[in-house]
């Protein structure tokens, strides 16, 4: 993951918008698709938030490709197509890739992202009904809960079909600024869009409340192709009816489809349907950058009135202090009462669960359910564990939380017997080692001002020293 990325879904400063990578791979002529690519993300920085190009190198995912990474994949010959039901197959044999509407999703919610810009999605084939031919997009939209911002489906597929299986799938589909839904090349479908948005601000309300009844399927914001950019629709249809017959002719099936007709239809209309693809996938990336950040602004505003409401509430309190360690807990219990646990020999039948532990942290996490509002110092790694502990924490101040790039997380296994009684600890908490009096002098104001410090008796002797001796003077 690149740095940038990482780090803007970790503080959440800037809402992080994922990028698909078949555009570079099978979507456009190099360099047409490395200059796209490029500027599409300057467009999504230009409207205040971080792009995060989704691609597959040698098997390794990157997630926030660089600029060189992205010619690297524009570059490489025989790059696969890759969508969900071949991810793994892609990185077990460490090919390279495109990745799809689809397994940008994937991957981009797993990686914390809520927003998606694409040119289009894929749907339902014609004659879908006989072929079964249904892309993956939809299924995978159905199952994510993010926003993709598109120029609707791409208008060589069975646009009803389509619009009926999002239904099904649980997908809300709305169009901003038009009662019709768009067909990718052209500003109108001529079918009925099931939600009308007016404005930006419309669909930060629908957002807000989709998240707010946490529904697990995805928003399909589709946003129509400015009428000036659209290319003509008479001879877009034509174009298309000319390559849908000569894909059935050539016996073309599955993900082959629509590469080689998209490919024809810019061939025929001698790449007007290729400028018409470039700039609605920009004009996708202004509104989607735009209306990402406007959610972010928002959301960020109630939550520092919420903030400032709590501080007006006990304006004289002051705040607990706790030192001490944050621990990822690896409890482990026999299944059943009637297992033994055996000191040597094959694995034991258990029961094993994760937890946020470590005496500080416990400490703080239960001032904060108090509603003390304390400040809590500690070390932790940029891994998964501490990713874990960060999420359990979330409505806590964690300005006294220090991630180590180079650093484990602590991590804490407990063996329980069956009568639930410890049999054996074990503890790796190297990093607590970083507690030290250099961390505690970067956090003096709040030392001193606080109104009661709790230390964890497991750090290091010259941190609970130097505590002693700052409270004392």
């Amino acid at each position: 993951m690149d740095e940038e990325v990482e780090e803007a879904l970790r503080d959440r400063s800037a809402p992080v918008i994922a990028l698909e990578s078949t555009i570079i791979t099978h979507g456009m002529p190099y360099p047409k698709n490395v200059e796209t690519a490029l500027e599409v993300e300057s467009i999504i920085r230009a409207g205040g938030s971080i792009p995060a190009t989704i691609g597959i190198l040698n098997g390794k995912i990157n997630i926030g490709m660089k600029q060189e990474q992205i010619n690297e994949l524009a570059r490489t010959e025989n790059c696969l197509k890759v969508s969900r039901h071949n991810l793994a197959e892609v990185v077990s044999k460490q090919c390279s890739g495109g990745t799809t509407v689809a397994a940008t999703m994937l991957l981009a919610h797993k990686c914390g992202m809520e927003y998606f810009v694409t040119g289009g999605i894929g749907g339902v084939h014609r004659m879908g009904e006989v072929t079964m031919d249904v892309s993956c997009d939809l299924r995978q939209l159905g199952r994510t809960s993010l926003t993709l911002v598109c120029a609707g489906v791409k208008s060589i597929l069975d646009i009803p079909k389509t619009l009926e299986y999002l239904e099904t799938e649980g997908v809300t589909v709305a169009t901003l600024g038009s009662y019709d839904f768009p067909a990718f090349f052209t500003p109108s479908s001529g079918i009925k869009s099931p939600i009308h948005l007016f404005n930006q601000l419309e669909a930060v309300s629908l957002i807000e409340a989709h998240r707010k009844l946490d529904i697990d399927s995805g928003i399909l914001l589709a946003v129509p192709i400015p009428q000036h950019l659209a290319a003509s629709a008479v001879e877009i249809q034509d174009a298309i009816e000319m390559a849908l017959k000569e894909v059935s002719e050539k016996k073309i099936t599955g993900k082959d489809v629509t590469p080689y007709v998209l490919e024809r239809v810019n061939k025929q209309t001698q790449g007007r349907s290729l400028d018409a693809n470039i700039s609605l996938i920009k004009h996708n990336a202004m509104v989607g950058s735009m209306v990402a950040r406007k959610y972010h602004d928002l959301h960020e505003r109630k939550e520092n009135e919420k903030e400032e409401q709590k501080q007006q509430a006990m304006p004289n309190r002051r705040r607990p202090v706790v030192v001490g360690g944050a621990n990822l807990d690896v409890i482990a219990k026999p299944r059943d009462s009637s297992n033994e646990i055996m000191k040597f020999g094959p694995s034991n039948k258990a029961v094993i669960n994760m937890y946020s532990g470590g005496v500080g942290r416990n400490i703080a996490e239960n001032l904060m359910k108090l509603e003390t509002n304390p400040f809590f110092i500690s070390a932790i790694g940029s891994d998964t564990a501490g990713d874990f502990i960060i999420n359990q924490l979330k409505s806590m101040d964690l300005n006294g939380m220090k991630r180590f790039g180079n650093e484990k997380t602590a991590v804490y296994n407990g063996t329980l017997n069956r009568e639930g009684e410890l049999y054996l600890g074990m503890v790796d908490d190297h990093i607590h080692e970083k507690i030290n009096p250099e961390l505690l002098k970067s956090h003096e104001d709040e030392l001193r001002d606080a109104a009661i410090i709790c230390i964890d008796g497991n750090l290091p002797h010259e941190s609970i020293k130097f505590i002693s001796d700052s409270c004392a003077s």
